[in-house]
């Protein structure tokens, strides 16, 4: 079975490690684990290839955090943020200096060993493996993230670890 939700790989967002957030607020709805940066405005944007501001800055994941929606039901961690969602926890890194989460991932459309690198996809808020082709359209900026679990055709998040 494909990876195709983030409660696939966990019910919590992390899963090793103390984690470091930054609280804020999102430029569009967005989802735990999407990748994002903070853009000059102090709001954090989806990661983009094609957008040349994204490529100044290291990968950060928004987090999760339980919620009451306004059905009254709590949320999961594949529930969305809003735009107006405030307090918005975003991972920036790992008290240790690393740790293991999860992260939403362009499909590999292959199988990709554990520990691959990945960069910022040109698809927007998603990580993809770091391949000769994705290296020329994303320059040489490089995530500081890689697969812990090998990964599969149709996989969409995995089960990530950040290094400082």
């Amino acid at each position: 079975m494909a990876n195709t939700l983030a409660s696939h790989i966990s019910s919590s967002f992390i899963i090793e490690g103390t984690p470091i957030y930054k609280y804020g607020m999102l430029a569009s709805a967005l989802s735990p684990c999407d990748v994002v940066y903070e853009s000059s405005a102090g709001v954090w944007t989806l990661v983009d290839a094609d957008t040349a501001a994204t490529l100044n800055y290291r990968a950060s994941v928004v987090g999760y955090k339980e919620r009451i929606l306004s059905t009254g039901a709590a949320s999961t961690i594949d529930t969305a943020y809003a735009t107006t969602d405030v307090g918005v926890p975003i991972l920036v890194g790992f008290v240790e200096g690393k740790g293991e989460f999860v992260c939403h991932i362009e499909d590999p459309a292959a199988y990709l060993g554990s520990n691959a690198r990945f960069t910022f996809s040109d698809t927007p808020n998603v990580l993809e493996a770091l391949t000769a082709v994705a290296a020329a359209a994303a320059g040489t900026t490089e995530a500081n993230i890689t697969n812990v679990v090998p990964l599969a055709s149709g996989d969409t998040y995995m089960h990530a670890r950040m290094t400082a």
